[in-house]
């Protein structure tokens, strides 16, 4: 047996403070008339457990090294840790919409940690909702 501690500090830390955040994940939607419908939610406002934060400006260099055409900016990115599994946007999905503290936010990126069995993801503003504090 393999003792990860940073698995088992995301799941105290998820046991007594929960992050306040909902997933959402839709089914593939579809074209039709040639107008690009969602599909149904699959998983609709389900708790998310874990941490959530602001993006290190470290981490924050590291992504756009990587994606620098993609118009990230750093005040519109956190990070996520959590033991449910998060699908990230790609060509051919948008991805779980995470809802928190008024804002939604899309899987921009995301990593299984093995060692601790946890998702590690970068979220991304996706719709600020303007009247949050």
């Amino acid at each position: 047996m393999v003792l990860s501690l940073s698995g088992l500090a995301i799941d105290l830390h998820a046991s007594f403070e929960p992050t306040g955040a909902t997933l959402t994940r839709l089914n593939d939607g579809l074209y039709v008339n040639g107008v690009w419908q969602d599909g149904t939610p699959l998983i609709d406002a389900e708790n998310l457990p874990g941490t959530i934060y602001a993006i290190s400006l470290q981490e924050f260099g590291v992504i756009v090294k990587d994606t620098p055409d993609a118009g990230l900016r750093m005040e519109e990115m956190l990070v996520c840790h959590t033991p449910t599994e998060l699908v990230a946007m790609s060509d051919s999905t948008k991805g779980d919409l995470i809802t928190y503290r008024g804002n939604e936010y899309r899987i921009f990126k995301v990593h299984h940690r093995f060692e601790g069995d946890f998702h590690r993801a970068i979220l991304r503003l996706e719709h600020a909702n303007t009247n949050a504090i």
